[in-house]
């Protein structure tokens, strides 16, 4: 038997020739280690910035929800009970009765309201020494406000303390009160305005990466059908599929959540704080209206009936005898006091009816107020506290329950609107919980286990 001779043997190897074992560090197998690496990091810059995009929408609605609203609506019901407070005072004086009567246990109720919300305040401070030390001196004052109360039920002149009750109340009572609500307002608003926007960047950063991990799996799988013949690799198909069905479903969430942050913000929120500062000045007026009754110098009348105009221009600084000619052309009292910037900002089912009665009930106390001063001014003192205390119809006390009830339906209205939305933004939140892990792991697994199953074929 001949020996085969070594020039036969490599047509024997090649009858039987199999493809040869690439070594691992073959050209394709470290591009393939590199796009592996390149998917791991984009996944977790996609996860990064998805975090930073739900994390800052959830710090903008935990400021409007929980730190600064709760704040701002309590400062303005403060202002509210203490002007209302001080009416009751004034009318009790007027009316010459007791303590223990209807008008005094009233004084007492707004009193404590105030000073329950003032409290509310103190343990809700968010926004450092600024916030603090104006409740801390909203807090003092409300306790010489309460003292010349009481000095003026045991002084034989009892106007003089109740008119410095009204000085203190508005020149430093009041403004410390509103202190509180502008530094909320600051801090809620930019918090609205810069996260909103900062969120938009992280959202845009992550929309970026999300392109270019887009890129690189489907240019991976073009080299893995070009280098490995396979037409479909599963987990970076599945990969990809989850990744645009996240960041689809990330832009739908995101949009969603700027429109009921809008709305709860720029809608709702904005119409409860002009109403409720309108509802607080609306009370400071009617406060000097009785005042005004209450003292006898002309001249202090006169600075009276001068504040009690500042006040009522607040809510609307135009001629309102005919109102409704301006109901009918919301747009025509914008800008004209908060009751006349409420009427031009409808958003809501129900929030046209509850300006325009707002609107109309203020100009009847208006003109009821304006026969209060004839009178007084005729002589008729008399006529003119019981038309300036009256209940019955077509009196001022009547006319302005009127006028607070049809507020507390608008402020009604948007206070739920806000709340609405508020928890529609929390709800939103929630599943986008729920899409970061999505965004993060679905495309970092279907990469690293795709590229690996192809890696090692080549070990």
């Amino acid at each position: 038997m001949s020996a085969i001779s070594p020039q036969s043997q490599p047509l024997l190897t090649d009858h039987f020739a199999v493809t040869p074992v690439l070594p691992a560090t073959s050209t394709v197998y470290r591009q393939l280690a590199v796009r592996q690496k390149l998917c791991i990091l984009l996944s977790i810059c996609l996860g990064v910035a998805a975090f930073f995009t739900h994390h800052t929408y959830r710090h903008v609605i935990a400021t409007i929800s929980n730190d600064a609203a709760p704040s701002i609506i309590a400062a303005a019901q403060i202002r509210s009970d203490i002007a209302h407070a001080h009416t009751l005072i004034v009318n009790l004086f007027l009316s010459k009765e007791g303590t223990e009567s209807p008008l005094g246990q009233a004084y007492i109720s707004a009193i404590d309201q105030a000073d329950d919300h003032l409290l509310f305040a103190a343990q809700n401070i968010t926004f450092g020494n600024e916030e603090r030390r104006s409740v801390l001196a909203a807090m003092t004052q409300m306790s010489e406000y309460e003292r010349l109360v009481g000095m003026a039920f045991v002084s034989k002149e009892p106007v003089r303390f109740v008119l410095k009750a009204d000085t203190l109340m508005r020149e430093k009572l009041l403004p410390s009160v509103s202190l509180i609500d502008e530094i909320n307002v600051k801090h809620l608003t930019a918090s609205y305005t810069d996260e909103v926007r900062q969120a938009t960047y992280y959202f845009y950063t992550s929309l970026l990466f999300a392109a270019l991990m887009l890129v690189l799996f489907l240019e991976t799988q073009v080299k893995l059908y070009r280098e490995c013949k396979r037409i479909f690799n599963l987990p970076m198909l599945l990969g990809t599929i989850s990744l645009l069905s996240g960041i689809a479903l990330m832009s739908w969430h995101v949009s969603s959540l700027t429109r009921h942050l809008q709305i709860a913000k720029v809608d709702a929120f904005d119409s409860v704080h002009s109403l409720s500062h309108a509802k607080a000045n609306a009370y400071v007026a009617n406060a000097q209206e009785s005042l005004y009754l209450l003292v006898t110098d002309k001249t202090v009348q006169s600075q009276q009936a001068a504040f009690f105009m500042s006040y009522a221009h607040q809510l609307f600084d135009g001629n309102i005898g005919i109102a409704s000619a301006l109901i009918a052309s919301p747009s025509s009292v914008k800008t004209h006091g908060l009751l006349g910037d409420e009427l031009a900002n409808i958003a809501f089912a129900g929030e046209h009816e509850a300006a325009a009665e707002t609107l109309t009930t203020w100009a009847e106390y208006m003109a009821i107020d304006a026969h209060v001063r004839q009178l007084e001014s005729a002589g008729e003192h008399q006529k003119a506290i019981a038309l300036g205390t009256g209940k019955h119809e077509h009196e001022s006390d009547w006319a302005f329950e009127r006028f607070t009830t049809a507020l507390a339906k608008a402020l009604s209205v948007n206070q739920q609107a806000f709340e609405a939305a508020i928890g529609r933004c929390a709800s939103i939140l929630q599943w986008t919980t729920y899409l970061l892990l999505l965004l993060f792991l679905a495309p970092l697994i279907g990469s690293y286990v795709g590229i690996r199953q192809r890696l090692l074929e080549y070990r």
